[in-house]
């Protein structure tokens, strides 16, 4: 069950011809998005094959070597039960019942979807704590929506994937922004993910006031996400946890479209993150999710949020230096993502933005 990483698809379908397949495995697949023009190449080597496939592109993936905007990761995955597809992740489809032995889902999510809280809600609804949550957002580092969740069948947009493993694994999350400005804010309208009144006002007007003395240049619709994607939203929790959402770009209404659901008057906080504290977190997240288990490491999964890393910009490669410090090239696997997946420590899986969710499956 050995991560492996391939630059081309040639080699990827060099190895494919030597696979061995166990009735309970499948190949859980990571992809760059430079690479997403050879998906109906990649699914057509496994099904010649009749290699089970199911995986998603991301912005960027993560191997042990470094992040790469292009390429295909692999592992072998142990499954309890078949993995489920959700086409449609708008609709609140039935999900099976969980295996006894099931301990951990992993769920991959098209991170473009308006309706990824629901979604989870459904999940967790369904399945509550019987099972361990993590996982990300797919999809494209361009902001428009395209079919990113694939298996044998094809590449689906507007889509989940579930996977269900027989290990155990806690995820870790932590993220380190803090409040940037003390005055709380009201999103007193809002549909979906899309931000319509900051305190009965325009959203767009209203953040860009609050962040205007902070800023060297004016922000308007066409360099938004380049100044914003340092300023994110804080969701203010009863427990003083602030649950990160991106704001990715604005329309001509003055809306703020943000990456995960802003529910109806939730109370939000303006975020802002050094790269001391970035990096804290980094260096808490790994801790946390290693633990003091001493059992043999099978798979050490990474999801970082792509725009946190454009935050960081040359610093981010200290974030992952410090994110893979002891863990060996077998067991590492990761993606740059649209949003991280993770149940918190009250229990209900969250969609996260501007986060690190990391965690360890032990043989």
């Amino acid at each position: 069950m050995t991560m492996k990483f391939f630059r081309t698809l040639s080699h990827f379908q060099k190895d494919l011809a030597d696979i061995t397949m166990q009735e309970d495995e499948y190949l859980l697949m990571f992809i760059g998005e430079d690479t997403k023009d050879m998906i109906e190449a990649i699914i057509d080597t496994c099904n010649q094959y009749q290699v089970r496939v199911v995986g998603a592109i991301f912005p960027k993936i993560i191997s042990f070597e470094g992040v790469h905007t292009a390429g295909i990761i692999t592992e072998k995955i142990k499954t309890t039960q078949a993995p489920t597809i959700i086409q449609n992740i708008e609709q609140s489809s039935p999900l099976p019942a969980l295996h006894s032995t099931t301990k951990t889902s992993l769920v991959l999510v098209d991170g473009l979807s308006s309706h990824i809280t629901p979604f989870l809600s459904n999940l967790y609804n369904t399945w509550g704590d019987s099972t361990y949550y993590i996982g990300g957002g797919a999809g494209s580092i361009s902001l428009q929506q395209q079919p990113c969740i694939f298996s044998n069948e094809g590449v689906f947009q507007e889509a989940a994937l579930v996977c269900f493993l027989p290990q155990e694994i806690r995820p870790s999350v932590q993220h380190g922004w803090k409040s940037f400005i003390d005055m709380p804010l009201v999103a007193s309208k809002t549909v979906d993910n899309t931000i319509q009144e900051l305190n009965w006002g325009s959203a767009f007007h209203m953040y860009k006031e609050l962040i205007g003395t902070d800023i060297v240049q004016e922000m308007t619709t066409e360099n938004f996400f380049e100044i914003a994607r340092c300023y994110p939203f804080g969701i203010v929790r009863e427990n003083d946890e602030l649950i990160v959402r991106d704001p990715i770009a604005t329309n001509e209404e003055g809306e703020l479209v943000c990456v995960g659901d802003i529910p109806e008057n939730t109370i939000l906080r303006v975020l802002k993150g050094t790269t001391t504290d970035l990096l804290t977190a980094a260096k808490k997240v790994k801790r946390e999710s290693l633990g003091t288990l001493t059992a043999s490491l099978k798979s050490y999964f990474v999801f970082d949020s792509i725009s946190r890393a454009m935050c960081l910009q040359e610093d981010f490669q200290q974030e992952l230096d410090i994110i893979r410090e002891g863990i060996t090239q077998s067991c590492f696997l990761g993606a740059l993502t649209l949003g991280e997946i993770a149940a918190y420590k009250d229990g209900q899986v969250e969609f996260f933005n501007k986060t690190i969710v990391t965690g360890a499956l032990y043989e």
